[in-house]
């Protein structure tokens, strides 16, 4: 229990604004292993593995939040049935008595046809069935206790002190990255992929929306991060030397599909590139030295997972969220 105590009083210190390495003195405590006298600490470690730490972290926080909206219900209505001598399942009867009547149900019912059943499987039942009224009930309560918890939170007034874990700032002045958008915003959307990745070419029109939408305002980048140099990501560096970039980006990531060497060429005669140089440089051993190499830059920063975003160097929890990253980059922009 101590040990897992240290361990998050730890993580919490990595991640806070003001943390710096080298105010940590090593000791016996912090040592994550020796060799020939030298002392490597856990936070050496740590710092290689930012991006995974802030993750976990973030889960820790998710489920202490979601016991907390649970507990926060619970006292609310505590409360309120305590003032008028009822227990809670007495309150609630009451509530629901109250305003579930036929005409309620009946007024409820008319804009449904059939209400699902999730058990192993997704089940439907008409709703004129005795399942059906079952579950038109149990639906009715639910919205209505969500509207009663809400009422009651808008009345006590619960103060929630639990904050998210801060995210590392990752700083990538080092790692070869293009951008577009307003380049001379203090804003930066970078986004961390692997061409060849399924979840990187989902999520891409979640990313161009964006992109679309705030390219006046803010500095998009791109970085290709995959564990061995791709087809894509060599044909996205050859076009790059042919200021074609972005045209080949979008190219590659609008495609369902893994592109083979005649479909990267097509793309590549379709942006009017220069064919004979496209070969040369897709064959050239120094293409993939470069993309190895930002690669390796990369897996120094603790980076391992595709797709990432990193909104003014600092990672976006839930990349597949256009919500989260939205808000993200409101936040910024309204600084």
């Amino acid at each position: 229990m101590i040990k897992n105590i240290i361990l998050t009083l730890n993580l919490f210190l990595l991640f806070s604004c003001n943390y710096k390495s080298n105010t940590i003195k090593t000791t016996e405590n912090n040592i994550a292993f020796s060799i020939n006298n030298t002392k490597v600490s856990v936070l050496e470690i740590d710092n290689k593995i930012q991006q995974e730490l802030y993750d976990e972290l973030y889960r820790i926080y998710i489920i202490r939040k979601t016991v907390i909206d649970n507990e926060i219900k619970e006292k609310v209505l505590d409360l309120e049935s305590n003032k008028i001598g009822l227990s809670k399942i007495e309150y609630l009867e009451k509530y629901y008595k109250k305003i579930i009547t036929k005409d309620y149900i009946n007024n409820y019912k008319i804009k449904l046809d059939k209400l699902p059943e999730l058990k192993r499987t997704l089940k439907y039942y008409d709703v004129n069935t005795k399942k059906g009224q079952e579950l038109l009930i149990k639906g009715i309560k639910k919205r209505l206790l969500k509207e009663l918890i809400d009422s009651l939170k808008a009345i006590y007034k619960p103060k929630i002190y639990l904050t998210p874990p801060l995210p590392p700032s990752i700083s990538l002045e080092q790692i070869h990255t293009n951008y577009r958008g307003n380049l001379e915003s203090d804003i930066t959307f970078i986004e961390i992929s692997d061409l060849e990745c399924s979840k990187c070419r989902e999520y891409y029109p979640i990313y161009n929306r964006i992109y679309n939408k705030y390219k006046d305002r803010v500095k998009f980048g791109f970085i290709n991060y995959s564990s061995y140099a791709t087809l894509s990501a060599i044909a996205l560096n050859c076009a790059y030397k042919q200021n074609k970039f972005w045209e080949m980006h979008d190219s590659i990531m609008q495609n369902k599909h893994l592109l083979d060497t005649n479909e990267i060429l097509s793309i590549a005669k379709n942006l009017n590139m220069n064919l004979k140089q496209f070969k040369l440089d897709l064959n050239k051993p120094e293409t993939t030295q470069e993309i190895e190499y930002n690669s390796k830059l990369i897996m120094q920063y603790g980076i391992y997972a595709t797709p990432t975003i990193l909104i003014n160097g600092k990672p976006v929890f839930d990349s597949s969220s256009e919500t989260q990253i939205e808000q993200i980059v409101l936040n910024e922009i309204n600084k």
